[in-house]
């Protein structure tokens, strides 16, 4: 009764107890303690913890005392007694398994369901009898679960061998050992078992009445055990049949069994490899969501598809995980297993590998394509070919479309020009989107706003807020909470209707919740402060947890994604004006529309006079004296755009070398005067991602337009130039190589204001890919510290763990790294061992990853619209927007005031902006805490309107125009001094452009 009932008890107990303690874990899970203990025990998602020295030592001391708990056992199956000695040793061991059994329970995070789990039931039917037993030692009985702890050695066997610590044996050797090990497991358990239930006996309930006959007593349940042990030709020999008839019906009988279970075998082996290689069927499980994804990314088994898996599976959306189909004509293979093996152990069973072609319907049938709640057509960011991976993702979401013509889908393009392809062949625009589009316009915007890479990828990356790791240091704090920020939808509150968005704005943030947007008439609009919400509205804000408490008096129970996508169904298909490669098929351009410029792409491309052979470009004049071209200031640019005089440029091809010059004289010229963008390419298919970049800083709702300069080891082609150089004031470009310091000082490297580095795949070695950046990286930054420089730069890593190969003391001013950053920057192996996001260099704004894209489609799944969203952030009035973001320093008037207060001022009657993080101290604090305290040298990520852009200027508030002072002064010794900001002066649009530099 102890060994059976009394742990059955205890059992149901611990599964009712760890339901109110997981509820209490949960509201301590942010406290530095809690930090501490999952340092030391990890949580479930994580097999390694920081720090592995407690669990190895409890797993090591696992093995060995379920080993000898086991062995006890055995011993006294002989012996039949219980021994003072061995008992003693029972109880001790027993202790430390009770330990073990608590820091398990803290790793699960009291999760209910551990406590049901195999060896959580192992240790409470093996630990319980020990101490419940009253008796004297001698009047024990002898018989119990102890055998069972066999399977705690295997368990522990194989942690051990997770954390690493049996890496200096052989392969062999520990595949051996385990191998020995399960065996041992498998004929301990079954053995002990046996043993045990032939002792107990059968209970009343199921005793047997024999009938007696030639062949012995039998009974039905005689006769089934009999055929089976025959037919499966095990035959124990206990039973023969005595009669003719039952004599021959046995021959038959054999004769039918072996066939049968060599078929049926056979058949079930078929289905289990035809499972695993993929080339089974979906499916459904209940009610559960359904994600297809398909294309280049998935047929390559490329970061960006890890990146999708992560997100669509992160444990802050445990309750909805969907069941994630993947399918290409690709062979699953190891690098499929270790993308699936890095999944949280509960979703590796959600996420499935088919073998089939996109493009056949019958393979389509078999992922079920038409009951799927989200279908993703995924591009492979490493695509040599990227014109060819386009071209094959457009066809299979044609595939698709015809397949299910009601389909939701989600298309990633990689070349900007081919979303015109995809809408021209019938994919919606809503569809589709450009990657490299939105990389370098990301980019772009990281120039004007630095940290902003940083900020909008911690948005679109779901962090455990409450599993993070825990840092001691105040304002490493700040950025671990800006990392459980998500972007989420909601309707709004009955209570808040009839309400201007910006009144709801202040009310919102008081709660954490930052509203940034809200669909109107089936399309996103940023900050649109004068409208009045409806109870139907969907409204987007930053927010740590929608389902909060804090939530409750701002969003309705209205299903707010049916009403978001029957809005946008709704909504017109309005295609999004793309301005790339204008002198393919840009004829609605407004430049194209003046009086003084051709209206067709041969005129614009006529519309050039040569001067000695020499190309006159629109920012160019020439003085008839000289014949020298110089820089033409910014009126001489608006009047002196050349008329055609009939001569055409030459055809794509090399540039004269005339042209050449003229570049590398107005390269210089920007140099000198500094303050100028310098794009660095690395290497020679990037210029199209150059004109994105391009465009992105010369949207006309920027008051301050600055020089840009591209850093390129290879001359552009007349094409290029024409798309690029003619159609953008203040741009040029430079050859030279990029490690060479020299050519880097030509460039004005030690002037500018920042450097954006874009990378791309090489077709090598994918762990080589990065290695071009990382060394000019570190090379620049070695250069710049010589003379006691920081210049921020923005580097594109292709693949996340290149990170890990980069120094630290690198990445920051030096300044301040005794206060943003908390790792000793000596020891350059810390960084390796910390994930991506926690990186100082990727906290600083110092690295971005356009895998993040690959989380923007997941994200998709949980929170539609968050495409759309993000494409209004980068793309400005591209996108129809008239809020845009900005970067503005803290008012002198505001240093040692609350981030409240500040909110206060901007979201108030006169600027009705957004304020939506901090840039401090290179660290990026998206949605500050209220409380927070404003610093001298703070920077403010706002969402404005470009006349509230033009009024920071005009105060000398707006970073973009004060950042290369700042630095100036930083490199000086000097103080950087906080500019005052008119707080009372309404905005009112500015009545012309403001001159460039």
């Amino acid at each position: 009764m102890d060994y059976l009932l009394v742990p059955i008890i205890v059992q149901a107990s611990l599964g009712l107890l760890f339901v109110p303690l997981q509820l209490a874990w949960a509201q301590i899970g942010s406290t530095s303690c809690a930090n501490i203990v999952r340092q030391f025990v990890g949580t479930a998602e994580t097999p390694r913890v920081q720090r592995p020295c407690l669990m190895g030592t409890c797993f090591f001391c696992q093995l060995i005392g379920s080993a000898i708990h086991t062995c006890i056992w055995v011993y006294r199956s002989y012996s039949h007694r219980v021994d003072f000695e061995t008992y003693i040793l029972e109880v001790c061991i027993c202790c430390g398994f009770c330990i073990h059994y608590v820091l398990l329970a803290f790793k699960a995070e009291f999760n209910p369901w551990y406590a049901w789990s195999a060896p959580a039931i192992i240790d409470v039917f093996t630990i319980v009898p020990v101490f419940v037993n009253t008796a004297p030692v001698e009047q024990m009985p002898w018989l119990s679960w102890s055998y069972l702890r066999v399977v705690r050695v295997l368990i522990a066997f194989k942690r051990i061998q997770q954390f690493g610590a049996l890496r200096n044996f052989s392969e062999v050797t520990v595949a051996i050992v385990l191998a020995v090990i399960k065996t041992m497991a498998l004929v301990v358990v079954l053995a002990g078992t046996v043993m045990i239930l032939e002792i107990l006996g059968d209970p009343v309930f199921l005793q047997e009445e024999f009938v007696t006959t030639s062949m012995g007593d039998i009974s039905f349940a005689q006769m089934v055990y009999w055929i089976f042990t025959t037919i499966s030709t095990v035959g124990y020999g206990d039973f023969s049949p005595s009669t003719l008839l039952s004599r021959l019906f046995i021959i038959l009988s054999i004769l039918v069994g072996v066939t049968f279970f060599s078929q049926e075998i056979g058949n079930f082996v078929e289905l289990r490899q035809l499972q695993d290689s993929g080339r089974g069927s979906y499916k459904p499980v209940g009610k559960i969501d359904h994600v297809v994804v398909v294309g280049g990314g998935v047929a390559s088994f490329s970061s960006t598809l890890a990146t999708f898996l992560s997100e669509i599976f992160s444990p802050e959306h445990r309750d909805e995980w969907p069941i994630c189909s993947m399918m290409s004509m690709s062979e699953r293979s190891g690098n499929m297993d270790d993308l699936l093996g890095r999944l949280p152990k509960q979703a590796q069973g959600s996420a499935k590998y088919f073998v089939g072609n996109p493009m056949s319907e019958v393979d389509l049938d078999r992922l079920r394509v038409s009951e799927a709640s989200l279908v993703v057509v995924l591009a492979d960011m490493q695509a040599l070919d990227r014109d060819g991976e386009d071209e094959s993702n457009i066809l299979r979401a044609l595939a698709l479309k015809a397949y299910c013509p009601g389909i939701n889908m989600r298309l990633m393009l990689l070349r900007p020009q081919n979303l015109t392809y995809a809408v021209n062949v019938g994919l919606r625009s809503k569809w589709c989107f450009s990657a490299l589009e939105l990389k370098s316009a990301t980019l772009a915007l990281s120039c004007r706003c630095y940290g902003w890479s940083t900020l909008i990828s911690n948005l679109l990356l779901s962090v455990d807020y409450e599993a993070r790791e825990y840092v001691p240091d105040e304002w490493w704090e700040e950025y671990q909470w800006g990392l459980g920020m998500e972007i989420y939808g909601f309707c709004v509150h009955q209570d808040h209707a009839g309400r201007q968005f910006s009144d709801f704005v202040l009310q919102a943030m008081k709660c954490h919740v930052t509203p940034i947007a809200v669909q109107i008439k089936g399309k996103i609009q940023l900050n649109p402060s004068e409208h009045v919400l409806a109870v139907q509205d969907v409204v987007f804000a930053f927010a740590h947890d929608v389902k909060a408490g804090s939530m409750g008096a701002l969003a309705s129970d209205l299903p707010w994604k049916k009403i978001f996508a029957t809005n946008q169904r709704l909504a017109k298909d309005v295609r999004r004006k793309q301005a790339f490669f204008k002198n393919a098929w840009a004829d609605n351009q407004e430049a194209a529309l003046s009086p003084s410029n051709p209206t067709s792409p041969t005129e614009r491309r006529d519309a050039q006079t040569s001067q000695g052979g020499v190309k006159v470009l629109p920012w160019m004049h020439v003085d008839t004296g000289s014949q020298s071209v110089v820089q033409a200031t910014a009126q001489e640019k608006l009047r002196s755009r050349p008329k055609s005089r009939g001569k055409a440029t030459p055809e794509a091809g090399k540039i004269e070398e005339g042209v050449m010059n003229q570049f590398e004289e107005l390269s210089l010229q920007m140099a000198e005067e500094g303050g100028h963008f310098i794009l660095i390419l690395l290497g020679d298919n990037l210029w199209q991602q150059a004109l994105a970049f391009t465009e992105a800083l010369r949207c006309p709702y920027i008051p301050l337009k600055k020089p840009i300069v591209i850093f390129t080891r290879s001359a552009p082609s007349s094409d290029i130039v024409d798309d690029l150089f003619k159609s953008y004031e203040q741009v040029s470009f430079m050859l030279g190589n990029c490690r060479r310091p020299s050519d880097l000082h030509r460039a004005g490297i030690q002037k500018a204001q920042s450097v954006v580095m874009l990378s791309c795949a090489n077709g090598g070695d994918p762990r080589m890919v990065d290695g071009a950046g990382v060394i000019t990286l570190c090379s620049i930054e070695s250069d710049l510290r010589a003379y006691g420089l920081h210049v921020p730069m923005i580097l594109e890593l292709q693949r996340e763990d290149s990170i890990k190969l980069m120094p630290l003391q690198g990445s920051l001013k030096d300044a301040d790294l005794h206060s943003s950053m908390t790792v000793d920057t000596t020891d350059q192996s810390q960084g390796a061992k910390t994930q991506f996001n926690m990186q100082p260099r990727f906290a600083s704004g110092n690295i971005f990853n356009a895998n993040c894209l690959g989380s923007l489609l997941a994200d998709a799944f949980y929170t539609p619209g968050i495409i759309e969203l993000f494409e209004a952030l980068t793309f400005g009035e591209a996108a129809g927007q008239t809020s845009f973001p900005w970067q503005i320093e803290v008012p002198a008037d505001f240093v040692g005031k609350t981030y409240a207060e500040l909110i206060e001022m901007l979201s108030g009657p006169v600027d009705k902006c957004i304020p939506i993080g901090i840039y401090r101290a290179n660290l990026v604090l998206c949605c500050a805490k209220l409380s927070e305290k404003l610093l001298v040298g703070d920077r403010i990520f706002v969402l404005g309107t470009a006349a509230f852009g033009s009024k920071c200027q005009n105060d000398g508030v707006l970073a973009e125009a004060s950042l290369r002072d700042a630095g100036r002064n930083d490199s000086e010794g000097e103080s950087p001094q906080s500019p005052t900001m008119d707080t009372s002066a309404p905005i009112s649009a500015p009545t012309s452009d403001p001159p460039l530099k």
